[in-house]
């Protein structure tokens, strides 16, 4: 009866974090159809980040205690039931991109594609929208520090936070952001392969927060936290990607409408 708890646990978990992520960045990045729906669409992306900014403060402080109940049961289900499956090998492989930062590396290279068809504007938001990430996720580990589910010590440091802090796990905002931020160009200037990347995008992002889980070295709530924090890094791109000095304009799927005055 545990057993079957557990995997129920499990599942749930999974599909929850499949629908969480699936549903914010079809919100974010999918093509619309005219400049209204743009407009409008831009304007409850303010309202999300600033409700999930919210929640994501909120979290923190819960996280600051110490593990939530739900981290428990979770972390439980987790583990056995990832232990000599299939979906074994496809999270060892999102934690060796994870390890070799390859998330960054396709920001960069993301971005030099951008300015080698002269999108200056939309190549530099793309790295200001990695290092934006990257200074969120420095200051959600020094705020919080929170210690990893394996670690013997309490973190005591700002250091320590950083080499060793477990809310919010880096790599889980990283690539909610990396994916985002692909699929905006991809919306367009090639949305005939929209939904191919969207749901290749969906399913590196879901594994990987299920990687940090199984993997033993985050709770689910550390997850659960860089997911929002990708969101809120995510929507900051996506406003400042749509906001010209002459107010809200809709790019159209050239490429070239990508390039800002």
């Amino acid at each position: 009866m545990r057993d079957l708890a557990l995997a129920s646990a499990s599942a749930i978990a999974a599909v929850g974090a499949l629908l969480l992520c699936g549903g914010v960045l079809w919100f974010l990045c999918a093509p619309v159809g005219n400049e209204t729906k743009e407009l409008r669409r831009v304007r409850h992306i303010v309202w999300l980040a600033a409700a999930l900014l919210l929640a994501l403060v909120g979290l923190s402080l819960a996280a600051h205690v110490g593990p939530l109940s739900i981290d428990l049961l979770l972390r439980d289900a987790v583990a056995p039931a990832t232990e000599n499956t299939p979906i074994q090998l496809a999270l060892r492989l999102v934690g060796r991109i994870n390890r070799y930062r390859l998330w960054l590396v396709f920001d960069v290279a993301l971005a030099l594609y951008l300015f080698t068809r002269r999108a200056w504007r939309a190549g530099g938001l793309v790295i200001a929208g990695a290092l934006f990430t990257e200074m969120a996720t420095a200051t959600l580990l020094i705020a919080v520090r929170r210690a990893r589910p394996d670690a013997l010590d309490s973190i005591q440091t700002a250091f320590d936070a950083l080499t060793a802090g477990s809310f919010p796990p880096g790599p889980v905002a990283r690539s909610l952001v990396a994916v985002g931020m692909a699929l905006i160009i991809i919306a367009r200037v090639a949305r005939r392969y929209f939904i191919a990347a969207f749901v290749a995008g969906l399913l590196l992002v879901t594994l990987n927060g299920l990687a940090q889980v199984a993997s033993g070295e985050h709770w689910p709530s550390d997850v659960l936290g860089g997911y929002l924090e990708g969101v809120v890094c995510l929507s900051a791109v996506v406003i400042a990607l749509r906001f010209r000095g002459d107010g809200w304009r809709l790019s159209s799927t050239r490429l070239e409408a990508l390039r800002y005055p």
